[in-house]
C-alpha cells in the first residue's frame, strides 16, 4: 500500500464517517433545522473529533491486514481489536453527544 492509496482511503473513509455522523445527528435531533450552517456545526463539533480516529483506525487496519496476508490468526486478531475499539468509540460518541447537549442547555436535568 503506497502513501497515495493510504491517503486516498483515509479521505474516503473520513467523508463516509462524517456523512454517517451528520445523518445520525440530523435524524436523532429532529427539532434542529437542517441547513448548511447546522451541518457545518455538526461536522466541526462531532465529525472531526470522531472521524479522524475512526478513519485512521480503519485505514491502519487495512494496511496491517495487507501486511499479514498469509497468517489467518493475526487477521482475526486485528479484526477483533478493530471491532472492540469501534465499539468503545461508539459508546464514547454517545457519551460526548449527551454531555455536549447538557452543556448547550444548562436547564436540562
Amino acid at each position: 500500500m503506497s502513501l497515495k492509496s493510504f491517503i486516498a482511503e483515509f479521505l474516503i473513509l473520513f467523508l463516509l464517517v462524517n456523512t454517517l455522523i451528520v445523518s445520525f445527528l440530523c435524524i436523532d435531533m429532529p427539532e434542529v433545522e437542517v441547513n448548511a450552517g447546522s451541518i457545518v456545526t455538526i461536522i466541526l463539533r462531532f465529525g472531526v473529533v470522531f472521524s479522524i480516529p475512526i478513519s485512521l483506525l480503519l485505514t491502519g487496519a487495512h494496511f496491517l491486514l495487507n501486511k499479514v496476508a498469509k497468517n489467518v490468526f493475526l487477521k482475526v486478531l486485528i479484526a477483533i481489536i478493530v471491532v472492540a475499539v469501534l465499539y468503545l468509540m461508539y459508546h464514547v460518541f454517545f457519551w460526548y453527544v449527551g454531555i455536549s447537549g447538557l452543556i448547550d442547555d444548562p436547564l436540562a436535568k
